[in-house]
């Protein structure tokens, strides 16, 4: 297992930019996120918030300047990262259970076909605990609630044992309890020392719940 740096930044970006299609969505974004922090990410429509959590997890290939965890490129660290998508960007479509879709943080990124593991297993049902989800693990995702379901995709993202953790909108649309749930979840994760970004429209959520904002709009600045 790759030993992470104690005393660097959890997160870092340097002159980071993307262009998609032609246009410029992030100009030489550059802030640091400390471990142990829960970070509230806002900004208006087509700032660039998706695109950012897209560049952080490596899935843009259009990418300039720096990015680091815990001191060290994505390359070396991969696997501490977990990112949970929003919600139109999965499809819900598929009949996989609960505890499937859970096991897939355990697997995912490893080699082809790797066999699942009595650790495997444990990492999972710990999830799944966490994440008050034990008990529907063997119902088929779609049979569950928004809430439900995003409780579902950290469960995948603790099975994972992931030090950071990103939510792109995860819980717009969720009913008001279950948000709440899921909050509490989160501060709960950030007391153990996960750093955690979480994309939010609802100011007062972020005022009330994170630690500080990470205003993007082409730029980002952190308060």
């Amino acid at each position: 297992m790759t030993v992470l740096a104690a005393d660097c930044p959890a997160i870092s970006t340097k002159d980071l930019s993307v262009v998609l299609d032609g246009k410029l969505v992030l100009d030489r974004v550059t802030f640091e996120v400390e471990p142990g922090h829960l970070i509230g990410v806002m900004g208006p429509n087509g700032a660039g918030k998706s695109t950012l959590f897209d560049s952080l997890a490596g899935l843009l290939p259009q990418v300039t300047g720096e990015i680091r965890f815990f001191g060290q490129p994505l390359r070396e660290a991969r696997g501490r990262l977990a990112y949970v998508p929003q919600q139109e960007r999965v499809n819900w479509s598929m009949p996989v259970q609960v505890q499937d879709v859970v096991l897939q943080g355990r697997v995912q990124g490893l080699r082809l076909f790797r066999r699942i593991s009595a650790e495997d297993w444990q990492y999972a049902e710990e999830a799944l605990m966490i994440a008050n989800m034990w008990e529907r693990r063997q119902d088929l995702i779609q049979s569950l609630s928004l809430g439900q379901r995003q409780r579902v995709f950290l469960a995948r993202a603790l099975a994972q044992q992931a030090d950071i953790l990103l939510f792109d909108e995860s819980l717009s649309g969720v009913d008001l309890p279950s948000h709440m749930q899921l909050m509490k979840t989160l501060q709960q994760l950030r007391d153990q020392g996960k750093t955690i970004l979480i994309v939010s429209h609802d100011l007062d959520d972020v005022v009330d719940n994170c630690d500080a904002c990470l205003w993007v709009n082409q730029r980002a600045v952190l308060r």
